[in-house]
């Protein structure tokens, strides 16, 4: 839905214009209510970023939660340390019998918890910050989680997972 409404809104403004990639990245922003300055880093900062991703899973309070850190390396361009980009994470949690499961609700970094849509199977997470926890309430038993689902974003992945 975020691109749909992007590309309708940078339509509604442009349409039959000679416009330039910035007209483009400001149509998605100001239709998503996204700042982006950090999303700009993809374009001036060098390095592949890393997410490791810690996962945990509360069978009392049926609840899971995933904490994801991103490191963005040193490169020979500067040695000031890189500033967290955004990074869409894209995450599906698998139940035991291989089927996917429903979502229901979301909360970043302790906040309230965010209802999500009817159905979801699939929920992408706003990575911004060096490190965040998201965690996902009514979680039945424990899951699997499938994590950088469709290549959500081009970062190298670690994680706790295991057989």
């Amino acid at each position: 839905p975020g691109f749909r409404k992007g590309m309708d809104l940078y339509f509604e403004r442009h349409d039959g214009q000679a416009v330039t990639t910035d007209d483009f990245y400001q149509a998605m922003m100001d239709a998503n209510g996204e700042d982006g300055e950090n999303f700009r880093l993809w374009y001036s900062q060098a390095g592949t970023p890393t997410v490791t991703a810690a996962c945990s899973y509360d069978a009392d309070a049926k609840a899971f939660t995933i904490t994801l850190e991103q490191t963005v390396p040193v490169t020979s361009d500067t040695t000031e340390p890189k500033l967290p980009m955004f990074i869409p994470v894209a995450i599906g949690l698998v139940g035991p019998d291989g089927k996917d499961m429903v979502l229901t609700k979301l909360s970043v970094d302790g906040d309230k918890d965010i209802d999500l849509p009817p159905s979801c199977t699939t929920a992408v997470l706003k990575l911004n910050k060096k490190k965040q926890s998201f965690k996902f309430a009514n979680v039945d038993a424990k899951p699997v989680p499938s994590i950088l689902r469709n290549f959500s974003a081009p970062v190298k992945l670690v994680n706790d997972l295991s057989d």
